[in-house]
């Protein structure tokens, strides 16, 4: 009885802990899969959790994304392009839910950009109705049983659905990370389009799954902070002699603010607050060339 009750406490125990997925160091690997191609793999990318910001009082992992060389078989891969800042994601740990920003239109079907929205939702109940954004509101996915498993290495929940389609606590989800959880199919074979899915997880930095440790550090001409940011910007010019100006232009491709570094102070203050919230890009020219860009965050005061 004392074994049995001891095993019931620890089994309580390890249901109500919350594993979190906005931690510092994580890679998800996410593969494309085109149904009109022999390729198990047509296209590979990566998203990488590194550093926090603070947007509107609240804490969020930074998330970049960069495309990786396609091959059909790995690990390792190779990046093929430079990491990008993708968005923010935070977790409600008492709440048992996760949000997130993603800072552009990326191509997301069903969640606003450059907002906070719903990304997971793992409070739900099996006979509950899980509701967030990644999933298309033109069906219900009622919960139909929550199991502890491991995927790709990892001790997780899996939260299943009435389409069989699962996420999974502290990772994403099957389909990926920031991917929307549904298979498009054409209407009149009712075969698939494509499909997404998490392809490999890494829950650390250095990752053996990559050729290459992860390089997020600002380019060496320009460093932009803060960002986000909600009243002043500074543009700290580390090499007035490449960059030729500074412009910035809002998401309709719009100037905003053309700033001549050459023979310049290093530290340039610049007013956001009569600016809209949104993204807005510092691209730096040399001879009419851009020769590095910065993606920034304007948010409410």
């Amino acid at each position: 009885m004392i074994g049995f009750l001891l095993f019931q406490f620890q089994t309580n125990v390890k249901a109500q802990e919350y594993i979190p997925m906005a931690v510092d160091g994580v890679h998800w690997i996410v593969k494309y899969d085109l149904n009109s191609t022999p390729y198990l793999v047509d296209d590979l990318w990566e998203y990488y959790a590194n550093g926090d910001t603070v947007i509107d009082d609240a804490l969020y992992a930074k998330i970049y994304k960069r495309q990786l060389v396609v091959i059909q078989n790995g690990p390792p891969f190779e990046p093929d392009g430079i990491y990008e800042l993708y968005g923010f994601m935070r977790d409600d740990t008492i709440n048992k839910k996760v949000y997130a920003i993603h800072i552009y239109d990326s191509g997301i079907g069903f969640c606003p950009a450059n907002e906070e929205y719903l990304m997971f939702d793992f409070s739900v109940n099996i006979g509950d109705t899980a509701v967030f954004c990644l999933y298309p509101d033109f069906y219900d996915y009622i919960i139909t049983s929550i199991n502890y498993d491991v995927f790709l290495g990892f001790d997780t929940r899996f939260f299943f659905n009435s389409w069989d389609y699962s996420y999974l606590e502290g990772m994403g989800s099957v389909f990926g990370l920031f991917e929307e959880m549904f298979i498009p199919v054409k209407s009149k074979n009712k075969r698939n389009l494509y499909s997404t899915s998490l392809y490999y997880y890494c829950r650390e930095t250095p990752c053996e799954l990559l050729v290459t440790v992860p390089k997020t550090d600002s380019p060496n001409i320009l460093n932009v902070f803060p960002n986000p940011t909600n009243n002043t910007l500074h543009f700290n010019i580390n090499s007035p002699t490449i960059g030729d100006a500074i412009i910035l232009v809002n998401m309709q491709g719009k100037q905003i603010k053309k700033i001549d570094i050459q023979n310049t102070a290093k530290d340039i203050v610049f007013s956001v607050t009569n600016l809209t919230p949104g993204l807005y890009v510092a691209l730096v020219l040399h001879e009419n060339s851009i020769i590095e860009k910065h993606k920034i965050i304007v948010v409410n005061q």
